[in-house]
């Protein structure tokens, strides 16, 4: 990716709408969480209240079932952090 500023800007024809590179990735990351958010409600591991208020307001809260995976996830980190090492000389290797 080019990082200078005299780099010309890039656009993105989506559609019938023409983005800037920065405004679609924005677009696309902000519909990537929605759909990770989605993913996650429609798994049962997050719940989502929205309250009936200007400007609308939505909470989202781990469920019981998602706080079941709490310690497992903490163990693969754990496991993560214990051979991160070992996993980098093996993939610079392979």
């Amino acid at each position: 990716m080019l990082a200078r500023p005299s780099a010309p800007a890039r656009i993105i024809h989506r559609g019938a709408s023409t983005l800037r590179l920065p405004q679609a990735a924005a677009r696309w990351q902000a519909q990537g969480q929605q759909a990770a958010i989605s993913a996650l409600q429609n798994s049962g591991l997050v719940a989502r209240h929205a309250y009936a208020e200007a400007p609308p307001r939505v909470e989202y809260k781990l469920t019981e079932l998602d706080r079941t995976l709490i310690d497992p996830i903490r163990m693969l980190a754990q496991w993560a952090e214990a051979n991160g090492d070992a996993i980098l000389d093996a993939q610079e290797h392979a």
